[in-house]
């Protein structure tokens, strides 16, 4: 019964359908954005979050929220609420998108065509790289940047994940490993050192994936109850990982998450309502340069010569 539940739920955006079971829906999970027939649905088991507290950082994250109109602009990080909208109604949807390790250029995969892009941070308007190649029957969910260049992408069928690296400059995707610790990894993102976060909407919890093989490795658990599509980045100035979290029914908890154990710090609290994907737009500080060795040149070496050959004379005849 729940795998069919599931196949409806995958179904939703490419079939017409007579009635939408929003009570399921967020009780078995989706990897997809909320159907618009769940617009005034509050799930009857939604955990109610206390008011957070704002993050006091300057840095600037782009977001697309999916919910009201596909609406793209900026946020200040740990602010969700501090939004500049630069464009109120994408054609578009984006469930994974993220700045490469320069904080310069914003890539997205169109979860409609499954093509990379890169979006104009302004407006959100895109130019095509190339098609992804996802594993059959699963969805695109996430993008990820490391400090040494490296790209990767994650795909969920919610009963189980797969990690790829990705060539920027094409689209596609290598499969790095699939696993079913983390069976609805909705969103990675990655530290300038290389760490890969991922959340998981099946167990509600944080983990790290290991870029040889994949496989995924408890944080802990945050304590809410996510589901649809939903994002994550990681400020890689302040060193922080924020992750929107979607509840359902436009309900949402922005926060901040420990990095070794996986618990949140809400920063804001349904405030506004919607399922939101966001991107740090922020640098990893290149590496200090090699320390400079003076040489001292063949002059500079006699030069040196002569002179403890002057000093070891007076030092003997003392």
């Amino acid at each position: 019964m729940k795998n069919l539940i599931i196949l409806l739920a995958l179904s939703i955006p490419f079939a017409l359908q007579a009635e939408v079971d929003c009570e399921a829906l967020y009780r078995d999970q989706s990897a997809l954005a909320e159907p618009l027939e769940c617009t005034g649905f509050v799930p009857t088991a939604k955990q109610m979050n206390a008011p957070g507290a704002k993050d006091a950082v300057t840095d600037i994250a782009n977001f697309f929220e999916m919910r009201n109109n596909d609406s793209f602009g900026t946020h200040q990080m740990g602010d969700l609420s501090n939004q500049t909208v630069g464009n109120p109604a994408l054609a578009e949807t984006y469930y994974a998108m993220e700045y490469e390790e320069t904080g310069t250029t914003l890539y997205a995969v169109d979860s409609s065509t499954g093509n990379m892009v890169t979006l104009n941070p302004v407006d959100g308007t895109a130019t095509v790289i190339g098609a992804t190649n996802p594993v059959a029957g699963h969805n695109i969910s996430g993008l990820a940047f490391d400090g040494n260049g490296n790209c990767y992408a994650s795909s969920t069928n919610i009963s189980e994940s797969t990690l790829y690296s990705c060539d920027r400059s094409t689209g596609a995707l290598t499969v790095i490993g699939t696993q079913s610790t983390a069976a609805g990894v909705i969103d990675i993102s990655a530290s300038c050192d290389g760490t890969v976060y991922a959340h998981d909407i099946v167990s509600d919890s944080f983990y790290t994936l290991n870029t040889s093989d994949g496989s995924a490795t408890l944080l802990g658990a945050h304590g809410l109850t996510a589901n649809f599509a939903q994002g994550m980045t990681y400020d890689r100035e302040a060193g922080e990982l924020y992750a929107y979290i979607y509840t359902g029914g436009g309900t949402n908890t922005y926060a901040r998450v420990n990095q070794t154990n996986g618990s949140i710090t809400a920063l804001n609290v349904d405030n506004p309502l919607g399922e939101f994907v966001g991107a740090s737009q922020t640098s990893c500080a290149p590496p200090p340069p090699p320390p400079v060795i003076p040489t001292l040149g063949f002059y500079g070496l006699l030069a040196l010569i002569l002179t403890l050959g002057i000093f070891g004379k007076k030092f003997i005849k003392n």
